[in-house]
């Protein structure tokens, strides 16, 4: 299959613009990619062109940040995601019942995708938003979500993952790591939503109430 380069890495731009509220420059961006100034020059413009990044130069240095068009395309995924807009209301109703913050997440590229969240009054604050990728074994979603995926995706998430410290509580063995996943599977989910605490095991820095559909 023939894939168009200058369109790749356009995308690559786009993936890398998403993952630093800060942004960019120009040089930044031609290291961290491994390409040429002009040639990354005239796929920002273009970009630009389209609103979808910005051109921000309040510091006297010029950055480039993603934009509101590349926002507005990410959202109407969002949009056409049913399981999103049934979900949401029980989110939002046990988020304010236990002052948490509920997430829903999906599995892509063996990666923890947060696809909606919502914090209630009282929640703790949390660094993930709409869009934060994770790594799977460093989160109580991700080991839902594998615990309840099929043999051949377990499998092939399993030889992916490169157990990297991210707290001092993240499980950094796959003999572990596979020992919670059969705990998680054993349980049934509305056991998981009543019993608090073993959510608080899964990840004691933060509670995560998990609805995996």
């Amino acid at each position: 299959m023939k894939l168009n380069r200058t369109l790749l890495r356009a995308i690559d731009i786009l993936e890398l613009l998403s993952k630093n509220k800060e942004g960019y420059t120009l040089a930044q961006i031609a290291t961290i990619l491994d390409s040429p100034k002009s040639s990354i020059f005239d796929i920002l413009k273009t970009l630009l062109y389209k609103n979808m990044i910005l051109e921000d130069t309040q510091t006297g240095i010029t950055k480039y940040k993603i934009g509101l068009q590349s926002f507005l395309i990410g959202s109407s995924f969002l949009n056409d995601m049913d399981i999103v807009n049934v979900a949401k209301n029980n989110l939002i109703e046990l988020a304010n019942k236990m002052h948490a913050t509920t997430f829903m997440a999906v599995l892509d590229d063996f990666k923890v995708t947060y696809i909606y969240k919502y914090e209630s009054v009282h929640s703790i604050i949390t660094t993930a938003n709409i869009g934060t990728r994770n790594p799977l074994h460093s989160t109580g979603l991700g080991k839902v979500l594998l615990a309840f995926s099929s043999e051949d995706v377990l499998k092939d998430a399993l030889k992916t993952m490169t157990y990297e410290p991210i707290t001092p509580y993240t499980i950094t063995s796959p003999e572990k790591y596979f020992d919670e996943l059969k705990k998680l599977d054993k349980m049934d989910m509305r056991l998981m939503i009543e019993k608090i605490h073993f959510i608080n095991i899964v990840q004691r820095h933060r509670l995560e109430i998990i609805m995996a559909m």
